[in-house]
């Protein structure tokens, strides 16, 4: 049986239509309260995916990321600090 911290999802933290962080939790309800706690701007975040393991989850923040930088001249979200961890 999985229990709370077996299970992760993907998000996407939003400044209106823009992607300023993509990242995975397995807490969605705290998310919000920590990333403003953090001082960042925006205006909402998105459960972009079902329930995943951790391994699943890491997996498709890195291609979710990869995406993003393939449209955006190489360049990460606003708060995406750390690099691509298959680099």
């Amino acid at each position: 049986m999985n229990t709370k911290s077996d299970i992760y999802y993907c998000y996407d933290v939003k400044d209106s239509y823009e992607v300023v962080y993509r990242g995975i939790t397995n807490d969605p309800k705290n998310c919000e309260k920590q990333h403003k706690e953090q001082g960042w701007q925006f205006t909402h975040i998105n459960m972009s995916s079902k329930r995943l393991t951790y391994e699943e989850a890491r997996k498709i923040e890195t291609i979710q990321l990869r995406k993003y930088r393939l449209g955006h001249h190489g360049k990460s979200p606003r708060y995406n600090k750390a690099p691509d961890p298959e680099d």
